[in-house]
């Protein structure tokens, strides 16, 4: 007997109406995250190989997605779904190593984690979605504004205080 294929940990960027519809819905067609894989630990000098590293490339992956979060709503804070998805579900969305996916066919019972910033991080988080109107910005220049903010967790039963 075949054993099931391994889940991945996606990051998707995402916002309160778009959690809501998938909560809604129990699905979306089509979401952009990031992933955790050999190319993307690579990228960082990490080796999927050791726990400690695996962790800080997931860690990783979460802050990419939130730094994609501010595109997706002009307000608020960053908000970042995490799910478990099949392998199948999959498809690169970005270069090599950048961990970017396209996750077809998602589903709300797939969710296993929502993400968001406490309400003193918004004037930071402010501060960083104004920045990505700045041309000569990187991406790791507005991910500073944001570093010293840690994302809070939350169970997927949650999603209704969070939109509160």
């Amino acid at each position: 007997m075949a054993s099931a294929p391994a889940l991945r940990t996606v990051f998707l960027a995402s916002d309160p109406q778009t959690a809501e519809a998938l909560r809604r819905t129990g699905g979306l067609q089509e979401a952009e995250g990031v992933t955790v894989d050999a190319a993307y630990a690579a990228a960082r000098d990490l080796d999927l190989a050791v726990s400690d590293d695996e962790e800080e490339a997931e860690f990783w992956a979460l802050t990419d997605a939130a730094l994609m979060s501010l595109r997706r709503s002009a307000l608020g804070p960053r908000f970042v779904v995490a799910a478990r998805v099949r392998p199948d579900q999959l498809a690169q969305a970005g270069p090599e190593g950048s961990g970017r996916v396209t996750v077809s066919s998602l589903e709300w019972v797939q969710v296993s984690a929502i993400f968001v910033d406490e309400a003193d991080a918004l004037p930071a988080v402010e501060s960083a979605r104004a920045a990505l109107d700045d041309p000569t910005l990187v991406e790791d220049r507005i991910a500073l504004l944001v570093a010293e903010h840690d994302l809070l967790w939350y169970a997927p039963d949650e999603l209704d205080g969070l939109l509160g």
